[in-house]
């Protein structure tokens, strides 16, 4: 059964891109947040199209 919903902690001056690098340790008590210099993140995305062709030339069957 849910409980009503509580505050755990203030996340205000975290910026949102860090949510999904996060863990709860395993006691439950402690969470642990991954945060990388602004100039340290990546600035693009290299997206590869039509590979399975290229993949299906290099790896036997």
């Amino acid at each position: 059964m849910l409980g009503a919903r509580r505050k755990l902690l203030d996340v205000s001056g975290i910026e949102p891109a860090y949510f999904r690098d996060f863990d709860v340790s395993a006691d439950g008590q402690k969470f642990l947040f991954i945060r990388a210099e602004p100039d340290t993140r990546p600035t693009r995305i290299d997206v590869m199209l039509n590979w399975l062709p290229e993949l299906e030339k290099r790896v036997p069957k």
